[in-house]
């Protein structure tokens, strides 16, 4: 529960400096208690987010950005967390979109956490050992 909390308050600091689109998600990955790396949903610039993330949008999504520049192969040990942050500064619903999910599982995430409607933090799921 502290990572989350961590992470609203960085959200809430970042969001009039970087929100570019109608919502600010934010991704943060965790390894026990370091924060490793930070994304937000931004408009797509560099070539690499195509290739990684077949999302045709005009947006990466915060939690590609953020397994983009953790640098890793495999984020087996690690956390993701993700959250909105709504206009009026709320947590609101921030549950991965299917091809952020595949991209998630192939990276081997051991879990991975969404903000509901509600501002609770919500297990997407655990990865499974064997996958």
């Amino acid at each position: 529960m502290k990572r989350y909390y961590r992470l609203i308050k960085l959200a809430r600091a970042m969001k009039p400096l970087h929100q570019q689109l109608r919502a600010f998600h934010v991704a943060a990955i965790f390894k026990k208690n370091s924060l490793v790396s930070v994304g937000w949903n931004t408009l797509k610039t560099h070539p690499k987010t195509i290739e990684c993330y077949p999302y045709h949008q005009k947006a990466t999504h915060g939690e590609a950005l953020a397994i983009i520049r953790g640098r890793l192969e495999n984020y087996s040990g690690h956390d993701l967390y993700v959250i909105r942050v709504d206009n009026r500064g709320q947590i609101n619903y921030s549950k991965p979109c299917k091809f952020c999910e595949t991209f998630i599982e192939f990276m081997k995430f051991d879990n991975v956490f969404y903000s509901d409607d509600n501002g609770q933090m919500k297990q997407f799921f655990k990865m499974d050992a064997n996958f």
